[in-house]
């Protein structure tokens, strides 16, 4: 790629998210070590527009009430979305090519606006009504889809993604591009004799949302019935905020057998004051999994789920997935497997090896998502794109029809 190519990270948030940490993170190492132009389309009170180094990137502010002009020698990087639900405030000319990533397992599944985890939860029922009303916006999703692989438009973070979006547009893609999330490396922590007993100081990391919700749920559970047999005290940081923490919390006064923190968002140097001095093991899934491991704390990667998980879930370890996933999302589950009984069983290689679980950690990191190596695959996969934004505009695969704006104003007017 063009070095005087300028790189738009479009993804106006004002919530903090895998995908905001994400683009932020990426657009200050690119401009800092490979001299790209890097410019961050977000509101002007979004998250990346509030913590944007401004010496080493441009600020765009996003508003649904103008255009964003985006012209010249450019290239665009989205988060994959289904096509009528790409922002609507951009302004972006025929000749700019375009690159989408997905980072979600249902980025690019068409589902009816505002039953996502319904759907999701209860595929058997709902699809059924999905597939009645979505069939033209399906179809068009598959052209869609079609088009941005067929022109090198289209990377995934992991395999899930892969499996989820095949399974979305009736396809098998063929040879896709992989580009994991990344985070820069550190110096892995030093891990400090343990005393016999003591305190165990377990995190987790994340937004407490739908999809997220459910495993930390059954994660208390079987905390709370292990410290129940334990003469180790047990004690839990929550960190994060979103949709589902008054639920969680309200979980959590069940609880009588060790102590829930709650921190809400912590920013990084923070996080990182906490993941160095006072954690002991991380939960997380995502790119809040990378958070520790890049330190070379123990890290247990969690699943994604929209509904209750059973008993039969089995906890493990980041560095024992195969490198392709930071979170599969949980479809079915077996009926043999105990969920307390695995994590009992890491908690006992925690505690009889933590330099070697440590040091597994930290070397799963380096070989999989180092920001080194994925800068470099991220700047190829831009370099290669041939998708222009016209051609997806004069094929109609952009139109936003009539359910989704419909959608998106009763939405608006509700939370007045």
């Amino acid at each position: 790629m063009n070095k005087a190519t300028s790189i738009y990270f479009v993804f106006p948030s004002r919530a903090v998210g895998g995908v905001s940490v994400l683009f932020l993170r990426l657009a200050h190492y690119l401009a800092e070590v490979h001299q790209c132009r890097c410019v961050l389309v977000d509101y002007s009170d979004g998250y990346m527009a509030t913590r944007a180094n401004l010496r080493l990137v441009e600020v765009v502010n996003y508003s649904e009430e103008s255009k964003i002009q985006i012209r010249g020698d450019s290239i665009v990087l989205f988060q994959s979305m289904t096509p009528w639900s790409i922002f609507s405030g951009l302004s972006i000319a025929d000749d700019v090519p375009v690159l989408f990533w997905n980072c979600h397992p249902s980025n690019l599944v068409a589902m009816l606006p505002g039953f996502r985890n319904s759907n999701l939860a209860h595929s058997n029922v709902l699809s059924q009504i999905s597939n009645l009303f979505l069939q033209p916006f399906r179809a068009r999703l598959t052209k869609f889809v079609t088009h941005i692989v067929e022109n090198n438009a289209l990377v995934f973070m992991d395999h899930e993604n892969v499996k989820s979006t095949e399974e979305s547009v009736g396809f098998v893609i063929d040879n896709p591009v992989f580009i994991p999330i990344p985070a820069e490396r550190k110096e892995i922590r030093k891990v400090v004799a343990r005393e016999n007993g003591g305190t165990l100081h377990f995190c987790w990391i994340g937004r407490v949302v739908d999809f997220k919700y459910f495993i930390l749920k059954r994660l208390l559970d079987d905390l709370s019935i292990l410290a129940s047999h334990s003469s180790v005290e047990f004690k839990v940081t929550i960190v994060g905020d979103g949709s589902h923490l008054p639920q969680l919390k309200a979980h959590c006064n069940k609880n009588d057998t060790f102590n829930v923190k709650f921190l809400g968002h912590l920013e990084e140097s923070l996080l990182d004051d906490l993941l160095l001095n006072n954690v002991d093991i991380l939960f997380a899934m995502g790119t809040s999994a990378l958070e520790g491991a890049k330190f070379g704390v123990p890290t247990i990667l969690l699943d994604i789920a929209y509904s209750d998980v059973p008993a039969t879930y089995v906890y493990r370890w980041l560095y024992s997935r195969d490198g392709s996933t930071l979170g599969d999302t949980l479809r079915s589950f077996d009926d043999e497997g105990c969920s307390y009984h695995s994590l009992k069983l890491l908690m006992g290689e925690f505690l009889d090896e933590e330099e070697v679980v440590s040091q597994r950690t930290y070397a799963y990191f380096v070989k999989n998502h180092s920001m080194e190596e994925i800068s470099v695959r991220l700047l190829d996969a831009l370099g290669t794109s041939r998708c222009l934004w016209g051609d997806l505009r004069s094929s109609g695969l952009l139109s936003r029809g009539i359910i989704y704006p419909l959608f998106k104003k009763i939405k608006r007017i509700i939370k007045r």
